[in-house]
């Protein structure tokens, strides 16, 4: 059995979906959601990971991460 994924990365996937369908509400509360798990934002973290996914950075090592599995 695989390993379950860590709900960051499930919030994270579904962020990168939203901003992909031009869901912005639904991308501001998901964005939030991790705020709320992850207070560290240097860069390399899951946070650092979905605001650079927010706003428009190249993907990431968590995106990369996430799209692999």
């Amino acid at each position: 059995m695989r390993p379950a994924r860590p709900l960051e990365d499930h919030i994270i996937a579904a962020l990168t979906q939203a901003l992909a369908e031009g869901r912005t509400d639904a991308a501001e509360h998901l964005l939030r959601a991790v705020e709320t798990l992850c207070s560290d934002a240097t860069p390399g973290s899951v946070l650092a990971d979905a605001y650079g996914a927010a706003f428009g950075s190249p993907p990431t090592r968590l995106v990369r991460r996430i799209l692999r599995q």
